[in-house]
């Protein structure tokens, strides 16, 4: 239950974050865009170290369209955790 309430919550900043970004236009495709943002965010800043502008910029980059990928495996991981986690109580 715990790492599906985590994913949710990943989401819902990433939507926020999205909202933020669009400054006011397309505030729905945008929010909708960054949902996997810090999902992507964790699993690659095991992968991009270093401060420089060039290096934050494709970390961010990276962030966007890799969370992309994670969020539903991390979504449906969450899922069957919990099931898994009922069916054993019941």
């Amino acid at each position: 239950m715990k790492k599906l309430i985590k994913t949710i919550l990943f989401a819902a900043v990433g939507f926020y974050i999205g909202t933020v970004v669009s400054g006011g236009e397309f505030v729905i495709p945008m929010g909708i865009g960054f949902m996997g943002f810090p999902a992507g965010f964790a699993f690659t800043s095991r992968y991009f170290i270093g401060y420089s502008f060039m290096s934050i910029a494709l970390h961010l980059i990276a962030s966007v369209l890799i969370g992309w990928i994670i969020l539903p495996f991390s979504l449906a991981g969450g899922m069957i955790q919990t099931y898994k986690e009922f069916k054993a109580r019941a």
